[in-house]
């Protein structure tokens, strides 16, 4: 894996977590949500259609499985060499929750160390005048740019539930490594979206199943439409991304519930 590139024209975040559960580094300093080209058509796509989706599919103290458009998180792999970007797009946890990730090809790295936002600014279509602090260092928007990564890398993100207080538990896109063997992490693309959504539990036991106590997108460069989910065994949500099915299954908005992890 390369170092990150420097963001074209981005500007850094005025505010900087310093925490490092784990001692872990960071993989790259957070950017300023709208701050590049691709940052500014993420903003119009969050506004436009993610935060309604988000209203709509991911409502807060709600068992949120659903049998719409999911992708396993756990096996994401890039089918050709790739850059990577994660957009934060919002959390409602109780906790100040870290998210990181690893790869086949490098060490675990810090995303966003304390991924909290003001509650305000949650599903807001107005983010003009949205502004980091010490409390809250995130906004919608902001983005941290992994690298790049040579095809055959396997990506895992992981959350560390209140990292940013001294916690130490750890849930995973990959559920088998879940301290209470439940899973944690669920994916969808959206219709006609270039962006995989990404959403975590951050409670031992399930917590409430609503999957929202993070959420963020992830961006592969070039972004694609994300093809029917019907069609194929092998998704390629962005071209460059192949996420390989488990078990020989497809997820699809007509796929049978009880194939898959549920919360309860």
């Amino acid at each position: 894996m390369a170092g990150p590139r420097a963001a074209n024209a981005a500007e850094e975040s005025s505010i900087q977590s310093d925490a490092r559960p784990f001692g872990l580094d960071i993989a790259s300093p957070v950017y300023a949500s709208g701050s590049d080209e691709n940052a500014t058509t993420f903003l119009e796509y969050y506004s436009e259609t993610l935060v309604p989706w988000v209203s709509t599919n991911l409502p807060e103290y709600t068992n949120n499985y659903t049998t719409s458009l999911r992708i396993d998180p756990s096996l994401l792999t890039l089918a050709t060499d790739s850059d990577v970007r994660i957009y934060f797009v919002g959390e409602g946890a109780g906790y100040d929750n870290t998210l990181g990730f690893t790869s086949t090809t490098g060490d675990r790295s810090l995303i966003f160390p304390e991924a909290s936002v003001n509650p305000s600014y949650n599903n807001a279509t107005d983010l003009t005048k949205a502004a980091a602090n010490v409390n809250f260092p995130l906004v919608p928007g902001d983005f941290v740019d992994l690298g790049s990564f040579e095809a055959g890398a396997q990506l895992d993100f992981f959350l560390i539930a209140n990292g940013a207080n001294g916690g130490t538990t750890t849930f995973s896109t990959d559920a088998t490594t879940s301290p209470d063997g439940l899973t944690h992490a669920i994916s969808w693309v959206p219709a006609d979206s270039p962006y995989l959504l990404i959403g975590f539990e951050d409670l031992l036991g399930g917590g409430d199943g609503d999957f929202n106590d993070l959420l963020f997108a992830v961006a592969i460069q070039p972004l694609t439409t994300a093809p029917e989910p019907s069609t194929m065994l092998l998704l390629t949500s962005f071209l460059l991304v192949v996420l390989y099915l488990r078990h020989s299954s497809r997820f699809s908005p007509h796929s049978d519930p009880e194939q898959y992890p549920r919360i309860n």
